[in-house]
This record gives structure tokens, C-alpha cells and sequence, in this order.
């Protein structure tokens, strides 16, 4: 009965840990449904306070749903708004980075917490056909979070890290 009752202490200690994370997830979601137009330096702003005094959220981005038609808008807005160079990129089978192929929708990383705006994954479109790709299309479906499996990450001092990415949700629904 002892060991019963400790297994549901830890279990609602755990659990409330994970509902904190994922209220400041939704705190990110709130603030771009809360306006037709957030900045890079809202975006900074923001974010650092949601990822201030806390060590599990290793960083957020804004990843948007971007239409063809939309593509070429967004490629000079973000060369704009302070990244250089900025364009939708994917990833070649040899690992190298290069433009990404015109298709019909793609979700490209435009705002980031945690890279400097030379870093290459700014532009990255997370339309993969993989893990990334399904994770977000649920979350675009259900316009709901959802969280991809667990996934290596970098050596985090000194140990290899796993970890979950989650999509608080994409505006839109369903592509037609």
C-alpha cells in the first residue's frame, strides 16, 4: 500500500511538472493567435521569459504554414526583419542544405529562441515527408499539440540526450 501510494505521489509530482511546460508552450501559441503579426523582436522577447528559470524546454520556434503562393513574401519579409540570406531550405540526401522544392505547402523555421540569425537552420522546412512532417500535420488536423517520438538530440554535458518536440498548433486546418 506504501509503495502504491509513493508511485502516485511521484506520478502527480511528474505530471504537474509537465503540465507547467506545456502551459508556457500554449503561452507561445496565445501570443501569435492574439495578433495577425508578431516580430522577430516579440518573438525574442517572448520567449526568453517563457524559457527563463527552467532547464526542460531546451528552446521554442515559430514554424509557420506557408503556401506557395505565400513563399515568396515570406523569403524577402524575414531578409527584412533581420536574417540574412533568408530562404526555405531542405535538407539533400548527402546532408547538405539546399533550396527547397517548390511544392504546394511547407512549414519553415522562421523564428528561434535559441540560434543566432546566421545560424542555417532559419529557413529549414520541416515539410520533410518524415517524423516532423506527421507531427505537424496532426497538429494541424486536430488544431491541437502534438509531440513527435522521442528523438536523439546533442550530447548534453557529456550524456546523449533524448527528446520530445511538440507543436502547439498551426492556424488553418487541413489543406484543401
Amino acid at each position: 500500500m506504501e509503495l502504491s501510494s509513493q508511485g502516485t505521489g511521484y506520478a502527480l509530482t511528474l505530471q504537474f511538472g509537465i503540465d507547467a511546460y506545456l502551459r508556457r508552450v500554449a503561452g507561445l501559441r496565445a501570443l501569435f493567435d492574439s495578433s495577425d503579426h508578431v516580430s522577430r523582436g516579440q518573438f525574442d522577447k517572448f520567449t526568453k521569459q517563457l524559457l527563463s528559470g527552467q532547464s526542460a524546454i531546451l528552446g521554442m520556434s515559430w514554424i509557420p504554414r506557408v503556401s506557395a503562393e505565400q513563399r515568396a513574401a515570406l523569403e524577402r519579409d524575414a531578409a527584412l526583419d533581420g536574417v540574412p540570406g533568408y530562404r526555405i531550405k531542405s535538407v539533400a540526401a548527402d546532408g547538405t542544405l539546399g533550396p527547397a522544392p517548390e511544392k504546394s505547402e511547407c512549414y519553415p523555421i522562421l523564428f528561434t529562441a535559441t540560434e543566432d540569425v546566421s545560424s542555417p537552420v532559419y529557413g529549414m522546412d520541416l515539410n520533410d515527408g518524415g517524423v516532423r512532417q506527421r507531427t505537424l500535420e496532426r497538429a494541424r488536423d486536430t488544431d491541437a499539440m502534438a509531440t513527435s517520438p522521442a528523438v536523439h538530440a546533442s550530447k548534453r554535458h557529456g550524456t546523449p540526450s533524448r527528446v520530445l518536440r511538440g507543436v502547439a498548433g498551426i492556424r488553418g486546418g487541413p489543406a484543401a
